[in-house]
């Protein structure tokens, strides 16, 4: 898989802390069990306010009656299980109130409870409920990860990782999710092996990185899943595995992993691993793309332009580049920018087209930098410049773009926005050659012809063409027939 089309993405997923759900002993306060109120949690998300205020009553007669001895052991087995309901119930269902969420997530942080920790560090962390301040997260999630609560551990490595609320130290970082990792908790796993893997904070080390991939994965962790998966395509600290890779892709993407689903369609895109399957390849790309997968996006919008597991519709290939583009996909917009200039799908726009061009020579593309070079040249959608053409012709090259370097060849072929000079001519021709394109062995060859930036070699000139002839360039054929009567 070209690293234009593998989007692997890194990211912190903090596995919740299961409930321990225990009955209540309270036998002065007339409330629900706890596995009852498990049941109600379930319906509060969709019930709205009624369903939150009973939850709360319940939580506020705990601490009414936390002053009797009874209320005290209440208080002590169920107070904890209510006041984290009720934050989760505040942030992502029943009432949308993040400050309410602060309060009972407060409450519970405040008699010591490590999740209340966590999720008031997390507040913190976001701004929800209350101003964003790093130096307060930090200090959350610190008081839960020395109690050895290892989402706080996971919490407070990031914010190592990442200078939040601390100054960045990736020893530190690694340090902290090496102790969730042992305790087994994914998260940890996946950004540990990620340390590994690039040696941050820690020596580099394929076979660790692997390691903790695995483990990550074998726990249902989405990104650990689609790590492995890359582990087993390029042979990363494991033997490669072309079906190993697959497997892991596959239940990344069963979870709804838009970069597992991008990788699983370019497996079955080729038939790495799998049977080779043009709609199976269609299908898990849009699955990437509904997610705003750019590259998905990008790979679908090629399936609809020339009917690969789809049928060809110009207006969806459209659709889906300039979706891909709109995020700053370089490979998107250039095939936004190539519709444009061709009127494919769309109104033929020039001027667009060369917009969507130079967003993409902007970051780097080559052949962006290519196809805007040839703007310049040709004055398309752009005033007409010899110097711009060769300076991006330049920029293609030196990434090693073989037909940037052709084009630049020819720049300095003859004196096409650069002084002409032979040899450095030849020079581009020849590595471009090198490279397997045809057209650069046709213009070596006929520099050895001309005795251009070189001295003439018949010889030298018939190698480059039948190269090139034998990769089917029809005016290769003609030189050498007219070399070899």
């Amino acid at each position: 898989m070209g690293s234009q089309n593998q989007y692997v993405y890194r990211f912190v997923v903090a596995v919740p802390q299961k409930i321990v759900h225990r009955r209540s002993r309270r036998s002065h306060v007339a409330s629900l069990s706890l596995d009852e109120e498990q049941q109600r949690l379930e319906i509060v998300m969709a019930s709205g306010v009624r369903g939150v205020c009973a939850l709360r009553k319940t939580a506020e007669q705990t601490v009414l009656q936390a002053d009797w001895p009874m209320g005290k052991k209440a208080a002590k087995s169920g107070w904890p299980e209510i006041c984290i309901r009720l934050g989760k119930c505040h942030e992502y269902g029943g009432v949308n109130d993040e400050a309410e969420s602060v309060k009972w997530y407060r409450k519970l942080a405040d008699q010591g409870d490590t999740r209340g920790e966590v999720s008031l560090g997390l507040c913190y962390q976001e701004g929800l409920g209350v101003a964003k301040n790093g130096a307060r997260a930090v200090k959350r999630f610190r008081q839960a990860a020395d109690k050895g609560d290892a989402d706080g551990q996971v919490k407070l490595g990031w914010c190592y990782e990442n200078g939040f609320g601390v100054d960045e130290d990736w020893a530190e970082a690694v340090k902290w999710y090496r102790q969730a990792a042992d305790q087994g908790h994914a998260g940890g796993q996946f950004n540990l092996g990620w340390c590994c893997e690039y040696g941050f904070g820690i020596t580099k080390n394929e076979v660790e990185a692997a390691k903790w991939y695995h483990l990550a994965a074998d726990q249902g962790h989405a990104g650990g899943q689609v790590k492995l998966g890359w582990c087993y395509e390029y042979g990363f600290g494991v033997t490669q595995n072309a079906v190993e890779a697959a497997k892991w892709y596959h239940l990344a993407a069963d979870q709804g992993h838009a970069g597992g689903q991008f990788n699983l369609g370019w497996c079955y895109e080729y038939g790495f691993g799998v049977t080779q399957n043009a709609v199976e390849a269609a299908k898990w790309y849009h699955q990437a793309a509904d997610q705003g997968h750019a590259g998905g996006q990008f790979n679908l919008g090629w399936c609809y332009e020339y009917g690969f597991g789809v049928a060809k519709n110009t207006t969806e290939a459209v659709k889906w580049y300039r979706l891909a583009a709109d995020q700053g996909h370089a490979g998107g917009q250039v095939n936004l920018g190539w519709c444009y200039e061709n009127g494919f799908g769309v109104v033929k726009n020039t001027t667009e087209a060369f917009k969507w061009y130079r967003q993409a020579a902007d970051q780097g593309h080559a052949g962006g930098q290519v196809i805007l070079g040839r703007c310049y040249a040709k004055g398309c959608g752009v005033a007409k410049n010899e110097a711009e053409a060769a300076k991006w012709y330049h920029q293609a090259a030196d990434q090693g773009h073989a037909g940037g370097q052709v084009s630049l060849g020819w720049c300095y072929k003859y004196g096409f926005g650069v002084a002409r000079d032979g040899a450095e001519a030849v020079k581009w021709f020849r590595l471009a050659a090198d490279r397997g394109h045809a057209g650069g062995q046709v213009s070596l060859g006929r520099c050895y012809v001309k005795g251009c930036g070189v001295a003439k070699n018949a010889a030298e000139a018939v190698k480059w063409f039948r190269l090139a002839a034998d990769a089917g360039h029809g005016n290769a054929r003609r030189y050498l027939k007219m070399l070899t009567k």
